[in-house]
């Protein structure tokens, strides 16, 4: 069943690259547009993604074939990974994801960045002693919305993939007027 998991996995993940492959997430004029606000289709498209995997990962959960686990909510830790991430975001124009395509497309500056990545992973495997000493806390828990909300979490994750989509194909009406 392993290998099954692992193979569909592995399926799941190619077509995903293909559809962003396809929808432009390797092109750095696309990305730099969405993060300027002014080209919005791959932001529609990353929400309409999360909106849907949520729906998703939670109606498996629910039925026992999917189980992820949920980490402790450090907000420092949080806070310095999100300036990091956005950061080398904003300065290459890559996230990882979108970065393994364009460096699979031969593209020289996300094989660089891509390089960056990896190199910064390491730093930050050697340096995670230090900074776990220094950002885990206040550690809050396993803090999830639907505990916060006392709500039943797959009601809670159908909530907010309807949101995603719908702000999604707000976002696509508004820019037809």
């Amino acid at each position: 069943m392993k290998n099954i998991t692992g193979l569909m996995a592995a399926i799941i993940g190619f077509l995903f690259g293909a559809v962003l492959q396809r929808a432009g997430a390797s092109d750095y004029d696309k990305l730099t547009g969405m993060l300027r606000f002014t080209d919005l289709d791959l932001l529609k498209m990353m929400m309409t993604a999360i909106g849907t995997a949520a729906i998703g990962i939670y109606m498996l959960s629910r039925r026992g074939i999917e189980h992820f686990t949920v980490k402790p909510l450090q907000v420092l830790m949080m806070a310095v990974g999100g300036l990091v991430f956005g950061t080398g975001f904003a300065l290459n124009g890559y996230c990882p994801g979108t970065g393994i395509i364009a460096s699979m497309e031969g593209k020289k500056d996300a094989i660089i960045a891509m390089a960056g990545g990896l190199l910064g992973s390491l730093a930050f495997a050697f340096a995670r002693p230090s900074i776990d000493k220094c950002l885990a806390r206040p550690d809050y828990g396993k803090l999830t919305v639907d505990k916060v909300i006392k709500k039943d979490p797959l009601v809670t994750a159908i909530a907010f993939g309807i949101c995603m989509i719908a702000t999604a194909v707000l976002l696509n009406a508004i820019k037809r007027r």
